[in-house]
């Protein structure tokens, strides 16, 4: 899909969140998820996805992401979700805690 670039400056991003949401929303119909799963999205961002999927299944979501503004936003937006600032290496749940990742 050819996106038409209005001027230089909002070439990029607007191509990249063209391609974050049609990502989101590819992953949000394909996902198999059921009530109650517990879902991890890793490098959360914002938490948009995890929101989407959230709004599709009841999930308990949680959302990872090593950038302390994208964790707090996050939060802000998405209160009924889990966000964790962390390492996604290095995360403290046991094996098998999560159903979809």
């Amino acid at each position: 899909m050819i996106v038409k670039c209005e001027c230089e400056c909002n070439c990029i991003k607007d191509f990249s969140e063209h391609i974050q949401n049609t990502f989101r929303n590819f992953v949000a119909k394909y996902i198999i998820m059921k009530d109650g799963y517990r879902v991890l999205d890793v490098n959360c961002k914002d938490g948009t996805l995890l929101n989407m999927l959230a709004a599709k299944k009841n999930i308990k979501g949680y959302g990872v992401d090593m950038g302390a503004v994208n964790v707090l936003t996050a939060r802000e937006q998405y209160k009924s979700l889990n966000f964790k600032l962390a390492d996604p290496c290095e995360l403290e749940y046991k094996d098998d805690f999560f159903d979809v990742v």
